[in-house]
């Protein structure tokens, strides 16, 4: 690789290439050959898809991509079926509904078909990890000192509304409280305590 060429993902094959410096900051370097350059019936009939197929690779592979880091950077990668090919990608995952985007159902895990599906920001929201509630001062998710009582207050967010679960004298009751909450409120994506 010389000082004129940088690395790229071809947007229609999605194969690494060499583009020249120049060709990039004019927008261009987006198509490894002509061939690609040419066939893009698949893309026009898919465009959002395409995108988000383009983007799922990026930043897996890309370590210029902004999002490499939380990615390609932490051993995320795309399953060869998907990489090699947009249309394998939209044979396995269908077109996207209005209001979806592409979410791995473990978060740990890879993109590939068994982990992938297509989901509302909700559930995509959801399916984050979270950390422990901020300002907790009893080591559980969702409950707090009451007052200074030596009671334990339960709360839970749901959809950006705060539901007051209720006061209770043990802290572990508390957070066996805020599990069953949790389970009714978030369901599958529920952060339990461990208790």
């Amino acid at each position: 690789m010389s000082k004129r060429t940088v690395p790229r993902i071809c947007k229609k094959c999605g194969k690494e290439f060499l583009a020249q410096k120049s060709d990039v900051n004019r927008g261009f370097g987006l198509y490894c050959n002509k061939k690609c350059f040419n066939n893009n019936y698949i893309r026009l009939k898919y465009p959002k898809e395409y995108k988000i197929w383009i983007s799922m690779k990026e930043r897996c592979s890309n370590k210029s991509s902004v999002s490499y880091y939380r990615y390609g950077a932490i051993g995320i990668s795309v399953c060869d079926r998907w990489r090699e090919s947009f249309d394998n990608f939209i044979t396995d995952m269908g077109q996207k509904k209005e209001g979806m985007t592409l979410d791995r159902i473990d978060n740990h895990g890879n993109y590939e078909p068994s982990n992938c599906r297509w989901a509302d920001r909700y559930t995509q929201a959801m399916n984050k990890p979270r950390g422990r509630a901020k300002h907790s001062t009893s080591g559980y998710i969702g409950v707090f000192s009451y007052n200074n009582t030596g009671k334990w207050l339960v709360k839970i967010i749901n959809k950006g509304t705060v539901y007051r679960i209720g006061v209770f004298q043990d802290k572990k009751e508390a957070a066996l409280a805020y599990n069953e909450a949790a389970k009714k409120h978030h369901k599958e994506y529920a952060e339990l305590n461990i208790i």
